[in-house]
């Protein structure tokens, strides 16, 4: 006959990461070049970035913001890019909780792209 002993696990419980929810944003400038998007709502950190290049074919620089405050900024025509914006002062990710802002002045007319919001 063999004794067993059922002690505490050798590896520390942990809960499992908050998965990573994408929520993409379609952009399409007027006849001026101007675009004026809001995302859905999004709520909690802003890991990453994603802007997709469409069919912009000149410079068309999106804004992202929230709440008035600039996350980032991007010239569209220079190619699709994967972009981390953090906190200047603190060097962390963005904290929202409410609807993301894409906003072009001056770009392009009458092109489209889209805009991947990355968050935890």
């Amino acid at each position: 006959m063999v004794i067993h002993t059922w002690g505490f696990p050798q590896t520390p419980v942990i809960k499992p990461p908050r998965p990573v929810y994408v929520t993409k944003v379609a952009c399409s400038t007027d006849e001026s070049g101007n675009c004026n998007t809001n995302s859905r709502f999004i709520n909690g950190q802003i890991l990453k970035i994603y802007y997709g290049k469409g069919t912009v074919t000149a410079t068309t620089t999106a804004t992202v913001t929230f709440e008035g405050e600039s996350i980032d900024s991007y010239n569209i025509n220079t190619g699709s890019a994967h972009r981390y914006p953090r906190v200047d002062t603190i060097a962390e990710p963005f904290v929202v909780s409410g609807l993301i802002n894409i906003a072009v002045t001056g770009g392009q007319a009458s092109k489209t792209f889209d805009v991947y919001v990355f968050s935890r």
